[in-house]
């Protein structure tokens, strides 16, 4: 088992992995970035810490497994986002061309 602190951190991880979901979902690039940057170092901090071995070295992984899928959700869900915003400007930009040749 792991050590209260570490347990803490564990669930901060996974916080802010699941706040950069709420965020790509929202498509809030500006909040994902800011998450991004929180998220690596506080993940770097968190490996840093984990014992090598034992039963809190492998709950330490599983949590970083759950954190990284998280992200991968996230990243998943902006590309979605970007693919939407460019297939919404490309229909907008058809429109104004047709448009335009009248």
């Amino acid at each position: 088992m792991s050590t209260p602190s570490h347990t803490a951190h564990g669930a901060h991880l996974l916080a802010l992995a699941q706040d950069m979901c709420a965020a790509a979902k929202e498509g809030d690039a500006a909040r994902m970035r800011s998450l991004d940057n929180t998220l690596r170092s506080e993940a770097m901090a968190f490996m840093g810490t984990m014992p090598l071995s034992g039963d809190t070295a492998e709950w330490g992984l599983s949590t970083m497994g759950e954190v990284i899928d998280c992200v991968n959700k996230a990243r998943a869900e902006m590309q979605a986002h970007q693919q939407r915003l460019h297939k919404a400007r490309d229909q907008d930009r058809r429109i104004r061309l047709v448009y335009s040749r009248k």
